[in-house]
């Protein structure tokens, strides 16, 4: 009698939650001006909308967040938080009799930001909790009495989805550590300038980072809070105190990490009223640590102010009080300017990544938006070509309506695999379903689309690639990219995932899962009691 056999199948998919993609998708900046990427992020348009009734109203630091689906959740200058919930019934801008705060959530509770300090603050989520955000602020260094780095945590949820700042958990200043060569004097709020920013860390949680004094400074944010003991690495430039009273932009300046959260740069103002000495500065990060090594640093006679880098870190695009423009990571971090390249010298500018990998550069008082197309090459003989105007982008909002000094202050966030993940055993014949989860990363700096080599000779695409299934393009929005396949041979297959970026192949980000192919043989069980012989 033969044997009687069923080979059975069993997939199992693992469900991981997915993180934001579109946290950059408004941006508010400036005297109530803005940009909505909303097209942008849909694959429907280059460039974004611009906003011409946004409710900050302020010279510089601001910073806004928005939820993975691109809804904004809110927009700050450091002082006061504004969200769609408590601006509901507004016209911005609003009358010129209007008090301070009007329409934020904390009109009687302001936070320690100032919107005169260049990043006057930065937004990040509390880990493993969807309503609550952390709100870090830096005030202006001619603020008296100084304040400092602060945290507070904003629920989003509270006040029937108005959101409140928590009890408790408001104006808390970070602990500062020692000063060089000393064991017992630590710096002080005094000792802080203007510049503050986030980085995920390898184990999910994040980096607060600034410069001031002779060091840089990391502390550990994860859902307990910040922690007491910050990370100091010397920096090469020893910064002045920013409480000197003869200069009023001596400490004003940017600090930026690179989106792989690998590579630091910073351009500090350290100038008297009359002579401008700009510091630039280049550093490498370990996320995993917090440790910063390799600084160096170079001076220029410029009023430094901005500081972004290209998608690819190999340019480093520099704004001051009065030009733009852009030298090569590498050459700073030998401690030279000899290579920086002006490419347009009228205006006070400021420039951040946006997505797809343009840059957005705008000028104080100005209704022209300046965009750098392709950051990662400039023209190097002709400097004025890496940039292209768009006069009146800003004229939506009448006179009263522009740009200033100040674009939001993001945490820029890179390209991160989650999980490759499907059956481990298929039948020839039968399909199966593979899901890769993986963060875009924001800002333009991640991938693009991902090519799914099947082990077959198949290939599939998904994100935004011609080949791709359009269900997929840009880039889904919940993080999982999902293709069905049948094998028509059986073996051992590998299937690799790659991403790719605007710059091609992302070295070292493939995902491989191994799955087992079977010639599935299924008999029928026949009752040898009958006496009809169905099978010989």
């Amino acid at each position: 009698m033969m044997k009687k056999y069923f080979i059975i199948c069993i997939f199992l998919l693992s469900a991981m939650s997915a993180n934001a993609q579109r946290e950059g998708t408004w941006w508010h900046f400036g005297y109530n001006v803005g940009f909505d990427f909303t097209e942008v992020f849909n694959g429907n348009a280059t460039y974004p909308k611009a906003i011409c009734n946004a409710p900050l109203r302020q010279g510089e630091g601001v910073f806004s967040i928005s939820d993975k689906n691109g809804n904004w959740l809110m927009s700050s200058d450091g002082k006061y938080v504004y969200t769609p919930g408590s601006i509901k019934g507004a016209t911005f801008p609003l009358p010129t009799n209007s008090a301070d705060g009007d329409f934020s959530i904390n009109k009687n509770n302001i936070l320690f930001g100032n919107s005169s300090a260049t990043q006057s603050g930065i937004m990040c989520p509390v880990p493993g909790e969807p309503s609550l955000y952390y709100i870090f602020t830096i005030d202006d260094k001619q603020s008296n009495p100084r304040k400092g780095i602060n945290y507070s945590i904003i629920d989003l949820a509270a006040n029937n989805g108005i959101g409140e700042l928590v009890t408790g958990k408001i104006n808390k200043s970070v602990t500062y550590g020692y000063q060089k060569n000393s064991l017992t004097e630590r710096y002080t709020a005094a000792n802080v300038m203007e510049n503050i920013t986030l980085t995920p860390s390898s184990d999910g949680n994040y980096w607060l980072v600034s410069i001031f004094g002779s060091h840089f400074h990391a502390w550990k944010v994860t859902k307990d809070g910040v922690s007491d003991t910050p990370v100091l690495s010397l920096s090469s430039y020893e910064f002045a105190s920013t409480t000197s009273s003869n200069s009023y932009r001596g400490g004003l300046g940017h600090i930026r990490i690179s989106a792989d959260g690998t590579r630091i740069a910073y351009a500090i103002d350290q100038a008297s009223n009359t002579t401008p000495v700009g510091v630039f500065g280049t550093a490498f990060f370990n996320n995993s640590t917090g440790e910063v090594t390799s600084s160096k640093h170079a001076t220029k006679n410029i009023a430094a102010y901005g500081v972004e880098f290209s998608p690819s870190n190999e340019w480093l695009y520099l704004t001051n009080m009065g030009s733009a423009g852009f030298i090569k990571f590498s050459d700073l971090a030998n401690g030279s300017m000899n290579n920086y390249r002006n490419m347009i010298t009228t205006g006070e500018f400021n420039a951040v990544m946006g997505p797809k990998g343009i840059m957005y550069m705008i000028v104080r008082g100005s209704s022209t938006l300046y965009t750098i197309d392709d950051p990662n090459n400039p023209d190097t003989a002709v400097p004025a070509n890496t940039y292209k105007a768009h006069p009146n982008f800003f004229a939506c909002g009448g006179a009263s309506v522009y740009p200033f000094n100040g674009l939001p202050n993001f945490m820029p966030s890179f390209f991160l695999v989650k999980a490759l993940t499907g059956p481990t055993e298929l039948c020839t014949g039968a399909e199966g379903e593979f899901i890769f989860e993986a963060e875009q990363g924001t800002s333009g700096y991640g991938a693009e689309y991902i090519e799914w080599d099947m082990g077959d000779n198949t290939k599939y695409y998904t994100g935004d690639h011609p080949l791709a299934d359009p269900s997929t393009k840009p880039w889904p929005t919940d993080n999982l990219h999902k293709i069905k396949h049948t094998y028509t041979s059986s073996g051992i297959k590998t299937i690799r995932t790659n991403p790719y970026s605007s710059n091609g192949l992302m070295p070292d980000k493939e995902v491989t899962l191994n799955i087992t192919v079977k010639d599935c043989v299924t008999y029928i069980y026949i009752n040898p009691h009958l006496r009809a012989k169905i099978i010989q």
